[in-house]
């Protein structure tokens, strides 16, 4: 599409708005009262026939009808904007540990203290193989209760940057030995919205989602689920100078907005995992097809003109280095997996490319590429023996300084100290 087609399409959405509505209907009224005002002033019309075409009265009751109108709007946009995300999931709640507590909740343990994470660990994966039992005709539908209220629940997403595509959805999990057997079909992005990312709106009726499908205490199997559990990922890069960074997430992000991340946070997409035959069936590494993008997407190393083979993984490795599979209670259950991997760059080049600008185009889908500009970058020491581990923070201690994080974020990394701490992988 070219720029100007693009720019009416834009244009179009705009002018559909209420807000847009509301401007139009203000600004012929003032014409209207301004030309009378005019042809009255050069004694075109008398003053009384001006009056009798125009009542101030009525038209001041009008003007300040539509404007308080308009600063409701604005009012209303300005908070959805600002409070989405609490109204939509409300992941600082940690009474959900305690909803779902008959589920096998991760439990981390550093010395004498132990923290409980609202996520279940469903499969080791480290090292194993997996195999792939895709039913790629199969698609996703919304509960019946949910898709009425679709509008409402997107209405809470006025102010964030959303890009609706095809996911890969997670069915079931099983292991066999050291083979894990992973069921997808696919979902939509947008559907996931309107069940995982939202699961504490609440309808209309005075329920939210949670309470609807999952209220506990113990969460129903994956194979049972009734959210889109569109797959996503976390993971950490090691630089090849030993850093490891963990973003600052951006505010226009649907989820963990201006908290600390992981290094990477990300859906399995389509684009990446998907080949290009008419079945548009799972590539042979689709797990590992998909991090290496999203490696070189999140962390913006077209900006350093790089390319994917510079990173100095292949996605075959990096199925190998997928520490498990979880599910994250916070989005109501909704299956994640967690990896990592060192690469080629340094933490200086890292550094240069989250401060670049994209190379891409597209202004809505740049937002989205890329979680954020900056990171915090820790040493693998400093992971290892300076950060203290919360619900939904952590503390370095060597500044004293803690950061807010996700408790699925923050689960990750206690997982990963977990996993490091019991192997030599560096």
């Amino acid at each position: 599409m070219n720029k100007s087609k693009e720019k009416a399409r834009r244009r179009f959405k705009t002018i559909k708005s209420p807000l847009f509505h509301t401007i139009m209907h203000v600004s012929i009224i003032i014409v209207v009262y301004l030309v009378l005002l005019i042809l009255r002033k050069t004694n075109v019309i008398d003053s009384d026939l001006a009056n009798d075409i125009v009542d101030i009265g009525v038209i001041s009751a009008i003007l300040i009808t539509l404007l308080s109108g308009a600063l409701a709007s604005l009012f209303v946009w300005w908070y959805t904007k600002k409070h989405s995300e609490d109204v939509r999931i409300n992941y600082e709640n940690i009474g959900i540990v305690k909803k779902y507590s008959l589920s096998n909740l991760y439990e981390y343990k550093n010395g004498n203290e132990s923290v409980l994470f609202p996520i279940i660990v469903i499969a080791d994966a480290y090292n194993k193989e997996f195999k792939y039992i895709d039913d790629y005709n199969k698609f996703y539908e919304l509960p019946q209760e949910i898709n009425k209220n679709s509008k409402d629940i997107l209405s809470a997403y006025k102010g964030n940057v959303t890009y609706n595509a095809i996911n890969v959805r997670l069915d079931d999990v099983k292991e066999d030995n050291n083979i894990i057997n992973l069921y997808t079909s696919r979902t939509y992005y947008y559907s996931s919205l309107k069940t995982n990312r939202a699961p504490d709106y609440i309808l209309d009726n005075g329920e939210t989602i949670r309470e609807m499908y999952e209220p506990g205490p113990y969460v129903r199997e994956l194979k049972d689920s009734k959210m889109s559990n569109h797959l996503g990922f976390n993971g950490f890069i090691i630089t090849s100078d030993g850093y490891i960074p963990l973003i600052i997430r951006s505010k226009d992000l649907s989820i963990g907005k201006k908290t600390l991340g992981n290094s990477v946070a990300a859906s399995l997409k389509t684009k990446y995992a998907i080949d290009n035959s008419d079945n548009h069936t799972l590539k042979e590494y689709p797990l590992g097809e998909s991090i290496i993008n999203e490696i070189y997407d999140e962390l913006n190393l077209e900006s350093i003109n790089l390319g994917l083979n510079d990173l100095g993984i292949n996605p075959r490795q990096l199925e190998k280095q997928i520490i498990c599979f979880y599910r994250d209670l916070v989005e109501v259950g909704k299956p994640q997996f967690l990896f990592y991997t060192k690469i080629k760059q340094t933490k200086a080049q890292l550094e240069k490319s989250l401060a670049n600008n994209s190379k891409i185009e597209d202004k809505k889908l740049k937002k989205v590429l890329k979680d954020g500009e900056k990171a915090l970058f820790l040493s693998i020491d400093d992971l290892m023996n300076n950060i203290s581990i919360t619900y939904n923070s952590i503390l370095d201690k060597s500044t004293n300084t803690r950061y807010t994080m996700m408790p699925s974020a923050a689960a990750c990394i206690a997982l990963f100290k977990d996993f490091m701490s019991s192997r030599a992988i560096i």
